[in-house]
């Protein structure tokens, strides 16, 4: 699955997708497949890093969590630290399955650009 990629007081978020895989890679296949991308970070930007039992985690009545979901999390939290926002993505997806077992395994890595210290 792609990462998502917000920008601190951006409307929108990018999902970063290069060839290759971020997490759940199989061996032998990273070092062929791997493409790198570029981004200018800064100051509270956030990274989100999930595979895909997050995107398609579907609920009892067949409703996928999907990306946008997981940009409206990313927005209305953009503040948040990456333990908050691990903690509030969680609950929503918990909240998302209500009494139904997930169909896959799901991962989440949260990645926050700190603010630079005066040395």
């Amino acid at each position: 699955d792609p990462l998502f990629y917000k920008s601190l007081g951006d409307e929108k978020y990018r999902l970063i997708n290069p060839n290759g895989c971020a997490i759940g890679v199989s061996r032998g296949s990273f070092a062929s497949r791997l493409e790198e991308e570029e981004l200018d970070l800064k100051p509270c930007d956030t990274i989100a890093l999930t595979t895909d039992g997050i995107n398609e985690a579907t609920s009892k009545d067949g409703t996928i969590f999907g990306e946008d979901k997981m940009y409206t999390h990313l927005s209305d939290n953009e503040c948040a630290g990456p333990r908050e926002l691990l903690e509030r993505l969680t609950s929503a997806l918990t909240t998302h399955y209500g009494d139904s077992e997930p169909s896959d395994d799901a991962t989440i890595v949260i990645l926050k650009v700190k603010e630079k210290k005066d040395a």
